[in-house]
């Protein structure tokens, strides 16, 4: 299979649910066949309705993959299994907007200049002049030694900068918000899934698929990330490093679902009951191996 052009756009398709068929060739597409259309609207439509509701009170975020009718393929498709991917997401936005105030109020507490780097700034600049002043007239030795001193100060304020920076992210952890967001994705047909979530672990079978769950993250950038379930359903799943990989059953049509990949991204207290309220039968009864 020859390289998919486009990449970047690809891999943004993907992501957003909005790419469907796998691309191959040079990304030259072909009309799809009915047989194609039949099997597209009746997988996503299954993946769909077999994920519940999302709770109570919350809202589902607009990333949400929108059903469409199969219009296009990639030319040269038909020799894979044909992949649908199916996300869903809700954020109880209430509460984040709530975790927000708070946290913009615990903030202001942590702004207020301290006062010992107030106090060694008034001095750097003190130094930094008698500096210029000690060049101005060519004293290397007073010169010198003020540098000396300027550099010993600077050390002491890079360590209350540390400090104050831990300090600084010790409440963001503290403050991030936690079970505000769930995140369900199936993907049918994959060979391959990338695992780089933190301590990534086996878990009690679901729905008889090999099952792992991962850890929740605090990251600077995006905050709390919840811990996300993953299922492996089909015949052949292998941990390979940082990847689940299976092979496909090559004597099989490209319109047969040989694989799902269900992956549910919740708090640990929530997905327990996320995971009873999803259609497992109806997942099942779809994969063929």
């Amino acid at each position: 299979m020859k390289p998919v052009k486009n990449l970047k756009i690809f891999l943004l398709l993907a992501l957003l649910g909005l790419w469907v068929p796998m691309v191959v060739a040079d990304g030259n597409e072909r009309p799809a066949s009915q047989g194609e259309k039949n099997f597209h609207n009746s997988v996503i439509k299954t993946l769909a309705q077999a994920v519940p509701s999302g709770p109570v009170g919350w809202t589902q975020t607009n990333d949400t993959t929108q059903i469409k009718e199969l219009e296009r393929v990639g030319v040269g498709s038909e020799k894979y299994p044909f992949q649908i991917y199916y996300r869903i997401a809700w954020k109880n936005t209430n509460a984040i907007y709530e975790a927000e105030d708070k946290l913009q109020l615990e903030l202001a507490k942590h702004t207020a200049p301290d006062p010992e780097l107030k106090a060694l700034n008034a001095q750097s600049n003190e130094l930094i002049a008698q500096y210029g002043q000690a060049l101005e007239q060519k004293n290397n030795a007073e010169a010198n030694r003020i540098n000396m001193e300027m550099e010993a100060l600077s050390q002491k304020m890079q360590a209350i900068n540390a400090r104050l920076d831990k300090e600084m992210e010790a409440v963001l952890i503290k403050m991030a918000p936690h079970d505000v967001e769930v995140k369900i994705v199936l993907n049918a047909n994959v060979t391959s899934e990338g695992i780089y979530e933190e301590d990534f672990k086996p878990a009690a079978s679901i729905a008889g698929g090999l099952t792992y769950r991962s850890a929740g993250v605090y990251d600077p950038a995006n905050g709390w990330s919840e811990g996300t379930t993953f299922v492996f359903l089909g015949r052949g799943w292998r941990l390979n490093g940082n990847y689940m990989e299976t092979t496909f059953n090559k004597s099989l049509p490209h319109t047969v679902v040989q694989t799902i990949v269900v992956k549910i991204q919740a708090d640990p207290d929530r997905t327990p009951g996320i995971i009873q309220q999803i259609d497992w039968d109806a997942l099942k009864k779809m994969v063929t191996n």
